[in-house]
């Protein structure tokens, strides 16, 4: 649960860029939400889950999202669906991990919390 701050390092158009982001998770019994705004576009995950095994060191926040950019850079940046594998540090305070789209971009994920 929480608010985070953070960049996404991805590739696209040939070369490497970081962009500063917001992400907001709202946990319940029966339900994670993961909200991500950067000055460019949002994100709303459509479905996720933990992965979480601590015998073996596993603790993953794996989400589906829905990325939809603003009217202003759809032109170099459409709407798209991405999933993202984030491991949960052992403090709970950082997030970290890559994602993928279905437009063939892909990157590198840090969150830390606020």
């Amino acid at each position: 649960n929480g608010k985070w701050k953070g960049t996404i390092h991805y590739y696209w158009d040939g070369s490497y860029h970081d962009k500063a982001t917001e992400v907001r998770i709202v946990q319940t019994f029966l339900h994670i939400q993961v909200q991500i705004k950067t000055d460019e576009s949002w994100s709303n995950s459509i479905c996720s889950s933990f992965d979480i095994d601590e015998d073996k060191g596993i603790r993953h926040l794996i989400y589906s999202y829905l990325n939809v950019p603003k009217a202003s850079v759809r032109e170099r940046s459409q709407i798209h669906y991405g999933t993202a594998s984030l491991y949960i540090s052992d403090d709970f305070l950082k997030l970290e991990g890559n994602y993928w789209t279905d437009r063939k971009s892909q990157g590198e994920l840090t969150f830390i919390k606020e």
